[in-house]
């Protein structure tokens, strides 16, 4: 199937602004401003709040939420009013479809309980996915026969693979949303055992990349 160049100018900002949405997300948590706005969808009851540092950039990370909202629901609309045919477009649209709403709703239920590290994972996952099928997409509008109709070869080492990069960067979130993070200041054991608490999640994380390595 052709597709128009502005639809694959459309797939193309979409991913883009949805990275950027993710990169502030990490800014955000970098920088302890997830409580920057304590309250949702407004930011301290107003839509415009007073602009201290931590709500900027808390209210900044909203609004591209907010823009790249509307892109991916022009390019959700446009593939299921143009492109439904293709069977790999369409189940990408509809992915997507779900995804990104579900991004905001979990963005909200991780304020409102105030960024216990379980939500932020899954906050974090939900990006990773709906990154993921918009990156497929655009690289299935740019290049269509890279988007075979069976898979071929060794299809379950490419599976294995991208799962367990999944799950290796969930696990990393993770540790971090745990502070967990110096947990362990040796390598690549933690001293005695690490059977709970902070240093078994680091330890997990290792283990993880042992496997996926």
């Amino acid at each position: 199937m052709t597709f128009s160049p502005r639809y694959r100018a459309l797939v193309y900002a979409s991913l883009l602004a949805s990275f950027l949405v993710v990169v502030w997300g990490g800014i955000v948590r970098v920088t302890g401003s997830g409580l920057g706005c304590p309250d949702w969808p407004l930011c301290h009851g107003q839509f415009l709040p007073s602009l201290d540092p931590a709500t900027r950039i808390e209210w900044t990370h909203r609004f591209l939420a907010i823009v790249g909202g509307l892109t991916v629901a022009s390019l959700v609309l446009w593939s299921l009013m143009v492109y439904r045919a293709d069977r790999r477009v369409l189940a990408l649209a509809i992915a997507v479809a779900v995804l990104y709403p579900l991004q905001a709703v979990l963005g909200a239920i991780t304020v409102v309980l105030e960024l216990p590290p379980e939500w932020v994972t899954v906050h974090l996952a939900n990006a990773e996915l709906l990154l993921a099928a918009l990156t497929i997409l655009a690289v299935g509008v740019r290049w269509p026969a890279s988007l075979p109709a069976r898979a071929s070869g060794w299809p379950w080492l490419a599976i294995a693979a991208v799962v367990g990069t999944f799950v290796l960067l969930v696990s990393g979130a993770y540790v971090r949303g745990a502070d967990a993070t110096a947990a362990c200041p040796g390598w690549p054991l933690c001293g005695a055992i690490a059977t709970e608490g902070a240093p078994a999640i680091a330890m997990l994380h290792r283990y993880i990349a042992a496997i996926v390595g």
